[in-house]
């Protein structure tokens, strides 16, 4: 064996200067780059998360209220729509009745098939004409009921939209809304005002509510209460 050769199994001096400057476990930088976290460190972020969790639980939950109550909306607003539609389609009044009392939170359509052109009394067969898609049923009208915790008022609305003082939840010429033959909607002739709205709110956060504006052209329009105005 050459003198520059090191022995089998002896270490050499440059072995010795390795395993001398090798991390070692119990350095905290070895640790905390090989060892994982340590118990303190889960504990500290799971704390983080949780208060987190909770901060944005009502954020989370206002945005859930706000979602419903806009749904409802959308849909009586497209309700009344077809209801419009269907009236210039069949040539012939289609009504359109809202009840916030009684029977509920509750709204339907119905033709007017009679040949006398009387009102009538939302009858299946006059309810099926207008050909919206009613699921629900109150005191054997064919209808939709609104969610729980959704219901016909102005919540914290100060003024109308459509201009005027607040004259209640069903703010219009008549209930139900009559849709003419023509796409318009009857109207008394000593009223002056152009518009009438259906005002939706949450039972339990009044400042959740919109606004239905209906025409005496026919015209449909939404707005929102927010920050003291309506949008």
């Amino acid at each position: 064996m050459s003198g520059d050769q090191p022995a089998r199994g002896r270490m050499t001096r440059n072995d010795i200067r390795n395993v001398e400057n090798h991390p070692k476990p119990e350095d905290r930088a070895w640790n905390r780059r090989y060892g994982g976290f340590t118990l303190m460190e889960l504990l500290i972020v799971m704390s983080l998360v949780t208060v987190l969790g909770l901060s944005a639980a009502p954020f989370f939950l206002r945005a859930t209220e706000t979602r419903k109550v806009r749904n409802e909306v959308e849909a009586l607003a497209q309700s009344m729509r077809m209801a419009r539609f269907r009236a210039v389609a069949m040539n012939r009044a289609v009504y359109f009745n809202l009840e916030p009392a009684g029977i509920g939170d509750f709204y339907s359509a119905y033709a007017n098939l009679g040949a006398a052109g009387d009102v009538p009394t939302g009858t299946a067969q006059e309810i099926a004409a207008t050909r919206i898609e009613f699921g629900d049923q109150a005191m054997g009208w064919r209808g939709h009921s609104m969610s729980v915790d959704i219901e016909f008022g102005t919540g914290a609305a100060g003024v109308s939209p459509v201009g005027g003082t607040l004259a209640g939840a069903i703010d219009l010429p008549t209930n139900p809304i009559v849709f003419e033959r023509r796409g318009t909607v009857a109207w008394p002739d000593t009223l002056n005002s152009l518009w009438g709205a259906v005002y939706v709110q949450h039972a339990e956060q009044s400042e959740l509510v919109w606004a239905i504006g209906v025409s005496r052209a026919g015209g449909i329009r939404v707005w929102r209460w927010r920050d003291g105005g309506w949008d």
